[in-house]
């Protein structure tokens, strides 16, 4: 089954079914086993289900995702639609995830910092700059 994050989080790991899937911002859509859908609908303010299916009850989605970044950042990606994110407070699982999801190719044996500073410099190159 296809679940859509509609959290608030720039990324988010599965801690209800233990399947260790990360979904990275709004919107984004992963797939796990049809039959944990119980566990996560539990959680109608961070996951539904992708096919527009909304059980009775539940919520409406956020209408778009509304990433924010601190001026104090200090690694910051920026993609083709101008929205931009903050990278500081992830751990390199979900750096590596963010790089995966926008289709940048940085060497994803590095960590931290390093891992943080492709990201950023793959931004720049995407825009031209």
């Amino acid at each position: 089954m296809k679940i859509q994050y509609v959290g608030d989080k720039l990324t988010k790991t599965d801690n209800v079914a233990s399947t260790g899937t990360i979904w990275v911002g709004y919107g984004d859509v992963q797939d796990v086993p049809d039959k944990l859908w119980p566990l996560f609908a539990a959680h109608p303010n961070v996951w539904q289900r992708a096919d527009g299916v909304i059980p009775p009850g539940m919520p409406m989605p956020h209408l778009a995702p509304v990433p924010v970044v601190p001026s104090e950042a200090r690694y910051v990606f920026t993609d083709a639609a101008g929205s931009s994110y903050e990278l500081d407070g992830l751990e390199d699982a979900e750096l590596k995830a963010f790089a995966k999801v926008h289709g940048l190719d940085v060497d994803l044996r590095k960590k931290g910092d390093a891992l943080r500073t492709l990201i950023v410099e793959a931004s720049a190159e995407s825009q031209g700059a």
